[in-house]
């Protein structure tokens, strides 16, 4: 019983975390059509970086 609810929660913190990329990937894009082009490379630099993060995370999983 107690697998079951770690696998439950490994599951759900999977899910978040490939939806929060679905988020981050959809920000980038935008990003590309800010009107300032340094606000542009900024957004999409740390958007970029938090993307690597969540990444990294997910590839936790995998490997497990």
């Amino acid at each position: 019983m107690e697998e079951n609810i770690k696998e439950k929660m490994k599951e759900e913190e999977i899910n978040f975390l490939k939806e929060e990329l679905k988020k981050i990937d959809t920000k980038i894009k935008a990003a590309n059509y800010a009107s300032d082009k340094i606000e542009m490379i900024e957004a999409q630099t740390k958007l970029w970086e938090l993307r690597e993060k969540i990444v990294k995370e997910l590839n936790k999983f995998v490997f497990i």
